[in-house]
């Protein structure tokens, strides 16, 4: 008996052991799996970062042909044709910066430049690309932009000047604070540029054309949850905040802080548009440089039509238009942001449009082409001339001196305004000009003869109601402002920066500085 449990017991024992055995090697080898998959996985992360190095090394006359950000380009290098004109313009707008010095600073643009685009490029992979279709159905991990409606008596919106504005709350859920909110990102925008991009999104995405027609509710029946808008109302806020974004970093961080920056979206009164229509027959004029945010006409060119602008009927970049798409003539206005590489690229193209024009109309087809061109004036010469006239004096002098050219209007400073760049995110809409502007306009052969017989712009009628239409708003909306609020607003009120950065948004903390007591924590005000 004894013998047959110590056979039995000898038995487990040996069995046990085989069992221990395989186990070892089973661990050893799951464990050997492991470590070539991690190894895989940081394979596959340096080669990654190794592509978007070398997508992103900077090499004279090296570009990628498409750059990864609509504003930030992929690549900048000290000898681009960007980076040359800016030396210029640095060396010859000021006086204590040296040819070397300047270099140094085009140069270290460049590089922030570059580095900027690798992360955001980074970035974007790490995030993932977000499609429309994900908000049909659960929609799960789907980052979402609530609205608030920011009420005009609060202290919240006291620097608003008591105008209703939205709040858009873009915040989503972080992996690394254990799938905690992150501080939220605030835009703001006025309730007028609101209504006008919806019913331009309708217009575009509200038709029997659509196969999926998107309709946006009005913002107060949306609430604040946006678990609960429609797919149509979480698409349109998406749209907007990057449209927002976008055009705010094309105009400088300074939009992002204090409103400045906002000159090179400025735009012209509608009553001068108003004041065109009625010259040329109300015929429909096409703004040749706009955004969604500023433009007043039906039609208009824009620079992010290919992902962003055409949401809201932009009809491409003005100088991606092909030859004919003028064909039909007519009138159109063009106020470029006032960059001298830019302004003279468009002389250039809008020469090239009215040729097309006069061979069409020497086959016998009538083609009545103008542009109207509004530009700072470069006619003084001297030390007084400010920077922006010296730059501009290229394409100021080539307009001048074009076979095209019909008329010249000069409208002194201060005695006329523009449209505020950032008036989506001011409670004014209206600036005062400090610089001379030019009128400029450039005609086909047609366009000159029919001139000749009803003067619609080359008569004094017309200019006469530029000036008009072109006089300065800023101070009378000032006292209507002041009338509204006696002595709550003045000519250097400081507004609400409309774009809050998370940096800027921070709540601030005061902690007690009292000892603190064995078994008991200090308390930390709010």
């Amino acid at each position: 008996m004894e013998e047959r449990i110590k056979r039995q017991l000898l038995k487990a024992q040996a069995s046990q052991e085989a069992h221990e055995s395989g186990a070892t090697v089973n661990n050893s080898n799951s464990s050997k799996v492991k470590d070539d998959r991690w190894k895989m996985r940081q394979k596959r992360k340096r080669r990654h970062l190794q592509s978007s190095l070398e997508k992103h090394l900077t090499s004279s006359g090296l570009r990628p042909h498409t750059d990864f950000d609509a504003v930030i380009p992929s690549m900048a290098d000290v000898e681009d044709d960007a980076s040359e004109r800016l030396l210029k313009e640095i060396e010859r707008g000021t006086d204590d910066i040296d040819a070397l010095g300047a270099k140094d600073i085009v140069k270290e643009l460049c590089k922030q430049a570059c580095d900027a685009s690798r992360h955001l490029q980074n970035l974007a992979n790490h995030l993932g690309t977000l499609v429309s279709d994900q908000y049909f159905g659960k929609a799960n991990g789907v980052a979402r932009i609530s609205l608030e409606v920011n009420d005009p008596g609060s202290e919240s919106d006291s620097q608003s000047g008591g105008d209703l504005s939205y709040s858009m709350v873009y915040s989503r859920k972080t992996k690394n604070d254990g799938g905690k909110k992150a501080k939220p990102f605030v835009v703001k925008i006025n309730v007028h540029h609101y209504e006008k991009l919806r019913d331009m999104f309708h217009a575009i995405h509200d038709t029997t054309a659509c196969t999926r027609p998107l309709h946006v509710s009005p913002a107060m029946t949306l609430g604040k949850n946006p678990n609960r808008y429609s797919p149509a109302a979480n698409i349109f806020h998406h749209l907007i905040f990057c449209l927002l974004l976008r055009y705010a970093s094309l105009s400088g961080a300074q939009q992002l802080l204090d409103l400045r920056g906002g000159g090179m979206q400025g735009a012209i009164h509608s009553e001068v548009f108003d004041c065109i229509e009625k010259q040329d027959g109300d015929q429909d004029i096409t703004e040749c440089f706009a955004s969604p945010l500023n433009v007043y006409t039906s039609r208009y060119f824009s620079i992010f039509h290919n992902d962003l602008d055409w949401h809201f009927g932009s009809c491409g970049d003005f100088f991606s238009v092909p030859m004919g798409f003028f064909r039909k003539g007519g009138v159109h206005e063009a106020n470029p942001p006032f960059s001298p590489g830019l302004m003279l690229q468009m002389v250039e193209k809008m020469e090239e449009h009215l040729s097309f024009a006069d061979s069409m109309s020497s086959k016998g087809h009538n083609c009545a082409l103008s542009f109207i061109v509004v530009v700072p004036s470069c006619s003084s010469k001297g030390p007084d001339q400010n920077i922006i006239q010296k730059f501009a004096g290229a394409s100021y002098r080539s307009m001048l001196k074009s076979p095209f050219f019909s008329k010249h209007i000069i409208l002194n400073a201060r005695e006329h305004g523009y449209v505020e760049g950032s008036q989506h995110l001011r409670p004014t809409r209206f600036k005062e000009s400090q610089y001379n502007t030019s009128i400029v306009i450039l005609q086909s052969a047609d366009a000159k003869n029919r001139e000749v017989e009803s003067k619609c712009f080359m008569g004094l009628d017309f200019e006469q109601s530029a000036r008009e239409a072109f006089a300065s708003r800023h101070q009378i909306e000032l006292e209507k402002r002041r009338e509204n609020n006696p002595g709550g607003v003045t000519d250097n009120d400081k507004v609400d920066t409309g774009l809050v950065p998370l940096e800027f948004n921070k709540e601030k903390r005061k902690i007690d500085d009292t000892p603190r007591k064995r078994g008991k924590k200090s308390k930390k005000k709010r």
